[in-house]
């Protein structure tokens, strides 16, 4: 639930996003690697489709670090794996292959979140506000003359997580956006508590 929970909150790490509004800015796509790699990435996430035990994150991971042998830039693996290292509590490696993935493509500011909340988990607040800082100021940036409401969305939880909205205000704005898709994040953060999605963030449930 946490999972699915997340991947609407901020898309989800490995979304890819149209060009918007006040942000020229498009992030590479799969379409953009040769298809062989894609071939071998999208076999190794339709095999992993339901990971629910360290057994099964470690073979994935395995499969992934192959691919990347072959091709390190190769950010769709990157960010899965760091996804993967996340679940088998490697935060350190997560916040590597992430990190390595926006360098790479700093288009995609669905990373910048996700840094931010692995950096917490490793006890760095410090580097955890910087990359939340930006991923605040990249949403807004998105958002200025109006956006996709995934990203409102996203820019309205971002605002809840970091204290700058409350709970009611969150919920308000939310259920103003009229789509069914995100409105039911009110009732899901009726009781939001950082410390508690924090803890959640790399269950494998």
């Amino acid at each position: 639930m946490m999972k699915f929970i997340i991947k609407i909150v901020f898309v989800i790490i490995l979304a890819s996003c149209s060009k918007t509004n006040n942000y020229d800015c498009k992030p590479k796509e799969l379409e953009d690697y040769s298809s062989n790699l894609v071939n071998e990435y999208n076999e190794i996430r339709r095999s992993n489709s339901f990971i629910s035990d360290t057994s099964s994150v470690q073979s994935a991971l395995e499969k992934l670090n192959i691919l990347l042998e072959r091709d390190s830039t190769f950010i769709p693996a990157l960010k899965y794996s760091s996804e993967l290292y996340c679940m088998n509590s490697s935060i350190d490696k997560a916040i590597i292959n992430s990190k390595k993935a926006y360098e790479l493509d700093q288009c995609d500011i669905y990373n910048l979140p996700y840094l931010s909340f692995l950096h917490s988990l490793n006890g760095n607040e410090d580097s955890a506000k910087v990359y939340l800082d930006k991923a605040l100021s990249a949403f807004k940036a998105r958002c200025l003359d109006g956006c996709k409401i995934e990203d409102e969305s996203n820019l309205l939880f971002l605002k809840l997580y970091s204290g700058k909205i409350t709970i009611k205000a969150y919920q308000e704005k939310v259920n103003i956006l009229g789509d069914g898709e995100v409105a039911y994040l009110a009732d899901v953060f009726k009781d939001f508590k950082k410390e508690k999605f924090l803890e959640n963030l790399c269950s494998l449930q």
